[in-house]
């Protein structure tokens, strides 16, 4: 079989792809029956030696390909070109590849072609070669509600159990990046062994939860509720959290949303951005949401009175929670 499998969520890819492996049998032959190759890097010739090679002491071989066909996208979702490799000058754009439909119409039976790739634009030349000689399977990051069943699903494959609330908490926090969220689930199922997960645990054991919070504490302070932001500033000085990781994480907040504001000024894309800031989508959806209402001149002057309160609290020895409850004020009133 051959199978093309892009997209975005390289977890549920990562785990379609060791369900066909661990289908090839013994695992001390998978070595010898897996071969993985740099898609950025090989040529044709050796793809096509690779791919024909007999299974050893095994009736299937799987050959995994990454990156290739990114390769040949004609443009990024932003609309800048990208620089062609050089074997792709011919009419198709997809140069000495443009044979590759003809091989795979002769692959071996006894071989598993993998093609595996990240996000590809709609003028890939070589996925509009290859589309009629393989199996597509497209991975999109999942939407929230996705990912609440995704939860679900993966809590029971477990055999543990979860409430709602837990469900939504993990989901909120962390959004669509499906390996923090399985990491932590098998945290919580050991950490709540014979009994159901409940929000409490998850608030007690998800290290993306308490950063969460955070978020919240932002967005409490940046929308003007002054007083809600405080008595949530005030819980995480309770929970442990020192004044100056609260100043470094409203600061880290701050540079975000100025990077989310420059990238939409330029028209980056929603999923290239979430590559370049490492954010999971659902954080990068807040700070969409928020970024509108401000300008470039407020941001800069909350830094600077960021900067000044860790600067009074540094040199001055002045009680801390008074200053972060003033610097609360002041930015919900910038």
């Amino acid at each position: 079989m051959i199978y093309l499998w892009y997209g975005e969520d390289s977890f549920r890819i990562q785990e379609e792809l060791s369900i066909l492996v661990n289908g090839l049998g013994i695992i001390d032959l998978h070595d010898s029956n897996v071969t993985r190759l740099d898609g950025s890097k090989i040529n044709l010739e050796e793809l096509i030696s690779i791919s024909s090679t007999i299974p050893f002491l095994a009736d299937k071989r799987v050959v995994i390909v990454n990156g290739l066909l990114s390769r040949f996208n004609d443009r990024t979702s932003s609309g800048k070109r990208v620089r062609k490799n050089r074997n792709t000058s011919s009419k198709t754009g997809a140069g000495v590849w443009s044979d590759l439909p003809d091989y795979l119409s002769n692959i071996p039976e006894t071989t598993d072609l993998v093609f595996i790739d990240g996000d590809l634009t709609q003028g890939n030349n070589l996925l509009s070669l290859i589309r009629g000689h393989v199996t597509i399977k497209t991975f999109h990051l999942l939407t929230l509600n996705e990912v609440t069943d995704w939860i679900s699903k993966r809590v029971s494959s477990m055999n543990a159990q979860i409430d709602s609330d837990a469900i939504s908490s993990i989901a909120q926090s962390i959004g669509s990046n499906l390996a923090a969220i399985d990491s932590e689930l098998e945290k919580l199922a050991i950490y709540c062994l014979d009994r159901v997960i409940t929000k409490r645990d998850v608030e007690d054991l998800v290290s993306y939860f308490k950063e969460t919070n955070i978020y919240v504490a932002v967005d409490a302070i940046l929308e003007g509720k002054t007083r809600i932001a405080i008595q949530m500033i005030h819980s995480l000085l309770s929970d442990g959290y020192s004044t100056s990781s609260i100043l470094s994480l409203i600061a880290r907040q701050i540079r975000l949303l100025s990077l989310v504001k420059d990238f939409n000024s330029r028209d980056v894309s929603f999923s290239e951005q979430m590559n370049k800031l490492r954010l999971p989508s659902y954080p990068l959806q807040k700070m969409h949401d928020l970024e509108n209402y401000y300008n470039l001149s407020r941001l800069s002057h909350i830094s600077q009175k960021l900067l000044e309160a860790d600067l009074l609290i540094k040199t001055k020895g002045t009680n801390e929670e008074l200053v972060l409850d003033c610097l609360i004020t002041e930015m919900s009133l910038s």
